[in-house]
């Protein structure tokens, strides 16, 4: 009789279970070639992310620009970069009433023309921006919550709003507002290719060479160097409220004209500081640098994103400007009229 293994025991099947598992060092290379693939793909995703987010602050100055473009066609002129008509007061000096004065910037003027019908209303209703901030009785719609049309996604600062104006006493005004300063925002108007004005209040800032300043009433047919080349709009950075104040970005207060506006004289990016003057203050950080209390005040384009910024232009179309642009181009770009002023 012949005996036969029982085939549950056949010396193959038992070499081919031991088989089965994983080793421990087979274990270890697999995590190492995922943690690879990880290491590889997480920058990929990051940079898809910001990609996303460079095409949404396009979007948001696209908008921007046809907005300023449709009050061009409605009123005949750009948005004032603040303040109203051009008026000197017999006290010599330039600051008309809240609403069209010192304190009033841009946006208030062309909310109507950015579906936003409601937000000028009500700036409207209070008297102006100034007084709406002034108001802390007020509800804070629509001071409170910052429109994602005037927030680059790239900047995590976007939906500033506590930024306090401080008086010579040091006491905050308006004081204990629940209101803040009201939003901040990341997008400021092309006021010049030079510096903003020697010092704070000053009537040179009625008479700058971009196309939108302080009471200025440019019309489309003053763009003599062509729409497509003259800067309109471009970005700046926020800066956290910490122990300092910044005053960058402050729409519904801009007592320092410099917080909405920005110059060409500096490239994109500029390690040359952005300069106020007055009761003013800005955060000197590194990526968006400040001097205070300094003259010729003014203020460069910036923003969060690697290596530019986005840049509406007078035609609406909107361009990344990379930090490296040739400077003369860049310069000439904030002029509307005849390249650049004179330092």
């Amino acid at each position: 009789m012949v005996y036969e293994r029982p085939k549950n025991h056949s010396p193959a099947r038992r070499d081919h279970r031991a088989k089965a598992a994983f080793t421990l060092v087979e274990l270890l290379v697999v995590i190492a070639i995922i943690g690879t693939l990880v290491g590889l793909l997480l920058p990929a995703v990051q940079s898809a992310r910001e990609a996303a987010r460079l095409s949404m602050c396009a979007n948001n100055l696209k908008q921007l620009s046809l907005a300023f473009l449709n009050h061009a066609d409605a009123k005949g002129v750009l948005p004032p970069g603040s303040g109203g008509v051009p008026q000197v007061e017999t006290n010599g000096t330039f600051w008309t009433a809240p609403f069209s004065g010192r304190r009033a910037s841009w946006p208030a003027y062309m909310f109507p023309f950015a579906e936003m019908k409601a937000d000028y209303d009500w700036v409207v209703s209070k008297g102006g921006p100034w007084a709406g901030v002034a108001d802390s009785s007020a509800n804070p719609h629509p001071l409170k919550s910052p429109p994602s049309l005037f927030g680059c996604p790239s900047d995590p600062n976007v939906g500033k709003n506590k930024t306090r104006g401080m008086a010579p006493s040091g006491n905050q005004t308006p004081p204990d507002s629940r209101l803040g300063q009201g939003w901040h925002g990341n997008y400021v108007t092309a006021a010049a290719s030079t510096r903003f004005c020697g010092s704070s209040p000053s009537t040179e800032e009625l008479d700058r060479n971009g196309v939108c300043y302080a009471q200025s009433r440019t019309k489309l047919k003053d763009i003599t160097d062509g729409l497509s080349k003259t800067a309109l709009l471009a970005e700046i950075a926020l800066v956290p409220d910490d122990t300092a104040t910044d005053f960058r970005g402050r729409y519904w207060n801009a007592w320092e004209p410099n917080s909405t506006w920005f110059s060409t004289i500096f490239p994109p990016n500029s390690t040359n500081p952005d300069v106020v003057t007055g009761s003013a203050g800005n955060a000197n950080v590194p990526y968006a640098p400040a001097l205070n209390n300094g003259n010729n005040m003014v203020q460069s384009a910036r923003s969060r994103h690697n290596g530019g910024v986005n840049v509406a232009y007078c035609d609406g179309s909107v361009t990344f400007v990379v930090d490296v642009v040739d400077p003369a181009v860049w310069r000439a770009s904030g002029s509307r009229n005849g390249g650049v002023d004179a330092e």
